[in-house]
């Protein structure tokens, strides 16, 4: 007779493995399916493997994923959430995916096959097969930084920042405004920013702008601007981020262009780093460290009243 795995336990149950093994490791799982898993164990007199059980209660599990490590906002947002995590008893494994999309997708179904108890994205875009993941993964997942449908998103009110930072600019600037814009695949940076700085600065009547695309990197950005400013010098730069503003800032100090006399510069982070240009950088703070406490809030709450 063949022996009976957890896989043959699923399948009878009409659960995922990873439902099983929760069972068996002491995890949350609905009352109602918890009966019928015990039943079928009963059924087939299915015995758990003792050491795989010691092996998973060693450590509760949560997957970070990122898309780079090298941000400001991005290291304080994983240094509250993995403080809170730990202090609950969870460690956080992290991945760093390049901003590589197939890399993010190909370490959601990984995660989840290594049994973790949940996942974190912090995602630069949302598509059809992050969605298809929610719908099949039994596991809580949350992303942060992009809206997704049907699943739990941690997000800045995006519009609201760039209506707040177009208003304020076109107070003090009537024209001759670039914009540093990124993908529109970056649902909250690249399309509700976006919109919300355009609004703001046609609120005071600035219509004169020019959407320059760029990326969230220092290199590239000090490219792409050193190059518009030689055919033609802009009186104001709106950044879609911090990092991109200090590429600006290089730019001017090379051409010898004055802040903000001569060249209005602004940003949207609130990096300690911006604190060491001179003169100061005006920006709109994201508060990473709320974001980080929030999300590993949510994803506690989300595994305490788990309906799996």
């Amino acid at each position: 007779m063949n022996k009976i795995t957890i896989n043959d336990i699923a399948k009878k149950v009409g659960v995922a493995k990873s439902t099983v093994s929760r069972y068996l490791n002491g995890g949350v799982v609905k009352d109602e399916t918890k009966k019928i898993i015990e039943k079928v164990i009963e059924e087939t007199n299915y015995k758990p493997n003792a050491f795989a059980r010691l092996k998973a209660k060693q450590k509760k599990i949560i997957g970070l994923i990122m898309p780079r490590l090298d941000s400001p906002t991005a290291s304080r947002m994983v240094a509250t959430l993995e403080r809170y995590l730990r202090l609950k008893g969870y460690l956080v494994l992290i991945i760093n995916t390049d901003n590589n999309q197939e890399t993010e997708l190909e370490n959601i179904e990984n995660l989840w096959r290594m049994n973790v108890d949940g996942i974190i994205i912090v995602a630069t875009t949302v598509t059809e097969k992050h969605e298809e993941y929610i719908k099949k993964l039994d596991i809580p997942i949350i992303f942060v930084g992009q809206r997704i449908k049907n699943g739990v998103s941690i997000i800045y009110n995006d519009f609201e920042a760039g209506m707040k930072m177009g208003e304020y600019l076109g107070e003090r600037v009537s024209s001759n405004v670039m914009y540093l814009c990124v993908d529109k695949s970056d649902m909250a940076v690249g399309i509700e920013r976006k919109k919300g700085i355009l609004k703001g600065l046609k609120n005071k009547g600035v219509t004169d702008i020019k959407c320059v695309h760029t990326d969230f990197t220092f290199n590239k950005t000090y490219k792409i601007v050193r190059d518009e400013m030689k055919k033609k010098r802009s009186d104001a730069i709106i950044c879609s981020t911090d990092l991109q503003a200090l590429a600006v800032y290089k730019v001017a100090n090379e051409f010898g262009i004055k802040i903000p006399e001569e060249l209005s510069i602004t940003g949207f982070g609130g990096y300690e780093v911006s604190e060491l240009v001179n003169p100061k950088l005006t920006t709109i703070r994201l508060d990473s460290e709320v974001m980080g406490h929030i999300t590993a809030e949510t994803m506690i709450k989300l595994l305490n009243e788990e309906d799996s």
